[in-house]
């Protein structure tokens, strides 16, 4: 940079620390008496200067990220500049669409306004790893997300929630109790009659989708005669019915069914149980092996997360919306357009 950004009025080490990191960045305390917790500091550059009110974090996730931008709404007319040791890169772009400035340990900072752009990249190496969520969305504590989100109207108790998730009583109160404190939940009443509410569905997809994870994936790409990819796919489920083996398409075969979208369908993707055999699969639907040109990709994963709340339409097993949003969102190939109007469908749901 030709001239420095000078920051001034920043609270705490940890803060001035972070910014000074930067290259071109200026960080200085605030004047004598102004030390309460996210004081308004002023950024200059050249002939501008903004104020921003500083938030310092030790972390920034997805869930965190929405806990910012809800308190930000409570001061519209303040820009916020969040100072973290870490962030993912799901907490950043949250904070970035909303307007909301970060400068993180890791070597990223965001921060614009009227006359003012700053924009740095620099991924570091050897910064500490992020700390473990408590009680991660994934596995079967990421079922309860997942009925959260795909019931979002419901008012839940811990038993009914539970029953509905498969997960035990125990795990499914940490897991409430863990969106309670990010805000994702509202409870109310007392006693047995306590019952828990969604109250940011963004929130809670955002989240689920960041923390979800699939352990011990496997894929096997195949080829399985059919004219057209829709009969391969009635085919795919007649074997698979007629055999019991549970599966559900997913990605481009899931959103065209599902949502009677048009697109061009080429590969067919299906997720099945983790229990069977890829070489029982594989007969059963009567496809073999290849590493040519494959019109089938089977994939599995430990404890079959994909297939939990499985939808079926038209004759066809699919992913629930929640999975499909969640494996279009690991889909370079996937569509943009229609990526975005099924996060809304989640959302209005």
């Amino acid at each position: 940079m030709a001239d420095r950004v000078n920051i001034t009025g920043v609270v705490g080490v940890d803060a001035l620390t972070i910014l000074r990191t930067f290259e071109g960045i200026s960080a200085s305390p605030p004047r004598p008496g102004r030390t309460r917790k996210g004081a308004l500091a002023i950024v200059s550059f050249g002939d501008v200067s903004v104020l921003v009110r500083i938030e310092t974090r030790g972390y920034v996730n997805a869930a965190t990220a929405w806990v910012i931008t809800r308190s930000a709404s409570d001061f519209p007319n303040e820009r916020v500049l969040v100072v973290t040791a870490q962030s993912s890169a799901d907490g950043r772009e949250i904070l970035r669409s909303h307007g909301i400035g970060y400068a993180c340990g890791s070597g990223h900072l965001s921060l614009s306004a009227p006359g003012l752009l700053l924009q740095i990249e620099e991924p570091r190496r050897g910064t500490r790893p992020a700390p473990p969520a408590r009680f991660r969305l994934s596995g079967i504590a990421g079922r309860v997300g997942q009925i959260l989100l795909l019931e979002p109207g419901q008012d839940w108790t811990i038993r009914t929630l539970s029953a509905m998730s498969g997960a035990s009583v125990g795990l499914t109160h940490a897991v409430v109790e863990r969106l309670e404190t990010d805000g994702i939940l509202e409870a109310n009443g007392t006693g047995p009659a306590r019952v828990r509410r969604l109250l940011s569905r963004a929130a809670l997809l955002d989240t689920w989708c960041e923390e979800q994870l699939d352990r011990d994936v496997q894929v096997v790409t195949c080829f399985r005669p059919a004219p057209r990819p829709q009969d391969l796919m009635t085919a795919l489920a007649t074997s698979f019915t007629r055999t019991g083996i549970s599966y559900a398409l997913t990605r481009a075969a899931a959103a065209m069914t599902m949502t009677s979208a048009p697109m061009t369908l080429r590969t067919i993707e299906v997720w099945v149980d983790s229990s069977a055999p890829f070489d029982e699969v594989l007969d059963a639907i009567g496809a073999r092996h290849t590493e040519g040109n494959a019109n089938l990709i089977l994939t599995r994963a430990k404890g079959d997360p994909a297939l939990a709340f499985a939808q079926e339409r038209n004759g066809l097993s699919c992913v629930n919306l929640v999975r499909l949003y969640y494996d279009l969102g690991h889909d370079p190939r996937r569509d943009r357009e229609q990526f975005h109007l099924l996060r809304e469908a989640i959302l209005r749901r």
